[in-house]
C-alpha cells in the first residue's frame, strides 16, 4: 500500500546572514515530495507530460526528479505551532552551530510530518534539518 510521504521544503538565501537573522522574506525555497524507489526516469517523464497537458502554464516551475544527499546534518524535532520555528532557527545558527564549530553545508530543510490543515497548531510536528561541515573546512 502506498502511503503519501510528508511534504518537505528546502530553503536557501543569497546572504547567509538572512538565516542568522531569520529574515524569511529573503529566503528562496523549493517544495519536495519523496517518491518511492520504483519511480523510474521514464515513469516520471510520462507523469510530467500528463501534468503539463492538463495544467499547461498553470503548472508554474517544472517539477524535477532529484536525488538529495545532504551528508552530515544537525536536526531537531519541533512539536507545536510553526511560530516557534523562528526562535529555533535563531538558536541553531547563532548558538548551536558556532558552539560546535559547525558551518552551513547546504540548504536548510524542513520536513512536515503532519498536515497542518488537519492538525491543531499545538500538535504539529516538523523536523528542522541543516546540513553542516566543520567551520574549519
Amino acid at each position: 500500500n502506498f502511503v503519501e510521504p510528508p511534504l518537505e521544503c528546502i530553503f536557501w538565501a543569497d546572504d547567509p546572514i538572512d538565516f542568522k537573522e531569520n529574515r524569511r522574506e529573503q529566503w528562496k525555497w523549493k517544495v519536495m515530495i519523496v517518491l518511492v524507489d520504483w519511480i523510474t526516469d521514464d515513469r516520471f517523464s510520462q507523469a510530467l507530460q500528463e501534468l503539463e497537458s492538463k495544467w499547461g502554464e498553470m503548472l508554474g516551475n517544472r517539477p524535477a526528479l532529484t536525488v538529495l544527499n545532504e551528508g552530515s546534518s544537525v536536526q531537531r524535532l519541533n512539536v507545536g505551532d510553526y511560530s516557534q520555528i523562528a526562535g529555533l532557527c535563531k538558536e541553531l545558527y547563532n548558538e548551536h552551530m558556532p558552539g560546535y564549530n559547525l558551518a552551513v553545508n547546504g540548504p536548510y530543510h524542513e520536513i512536515y510530518l503532519n498536515d497542518p490543515s488537519r492538525t491543531e497548531p499545538g500538535k504539529r510536528k516538523i523536523i528542522l534539518r541543516q546540513p553542516v561541515c566543520s567551520a574549519d573546512e
